[in-house]
């Protein structure tokens, strides 16, 4: 159904199955959740479901077809020239302030997700990939990019969990660190 013609009604039984499947991944690996617990857990009948969703994956794919336009946003924040796009991530207070915790815990929760048509892992990975720009004297430039999206997605995982809630570290610094243990002269 075209998004410009669903009723309150249908948006709101579309939330519920959505809603279900999340509050089921909090105890639940999601290959072990069925239509069935979808159903019980949103407390409609199965001919509503299947209105809305062909399957479980179906309801991956409309998830993913939704968060792709908040994902571009937060990847294009504005910044200025003086910061990049890892700076305003990850040494700024952006995702404490920009990201709502109801999205925290969903994305926590998709990233424990992998089927054949959906890995939040990869999806997220794809997108810091495509924003690393190599410099003029990269000549692993696609190594450099997969290296950049895994230490970003490792940051934002670690930023949006509790892990990392407690403390404002300066990723910068840990990176310089690193590096510096990494390429120590012997």
């Amino acid at each position: 159904m075209d998004i410009s013609t669903r009723t309150g009604s249908y948006r709101k039984a579309d939330a519920a199955i959505t809603g279900a499947l999340f509050s089921l991944l909090e105890t639940k690996d999601f290959h072990k959740i069925s239509v069935s617990d979808i159903i019980k857990k949103a407390k409609i009948n199965r001919s509503t479901f299947y209105r809305h969703y062909v399957d479980k994956y179906d309801i991956l794919d409309h998830i993913k077809d939704m968060a792709a336009p908040l994902g571009e946003k937060m990847l294009s924040a504005s910044t200025d020239d003086s910061k990049s796009h890892f700076d305003l991530l990850f040494n700024s207070d952006y995702l404490k302030r920009g990201v709502p915790e109801h999205y925290k815990k969903t994305l926590l929760l998709l990233m424990k997700v992998r089927t054949e048509s959906f890995d939040m892992e990869k999806i997220v990975k794809s997108g810091f990939a495509s924003q690393y720009k190599p410099g003029e004297d990269s000549y692993a430039v696609s190594l450099e990019r997969e290296l950049y999206a895994d230490v970003c997605y490792r940051l934002l995982i670690r930023y949006i969990s509790d892990e990392g809630s407690a403390e404002h570290t300066d990723a910068c610094e840990i990176l310089k660190n690193l590096v510096n243990y990494i390429c120590k002269e012997k």
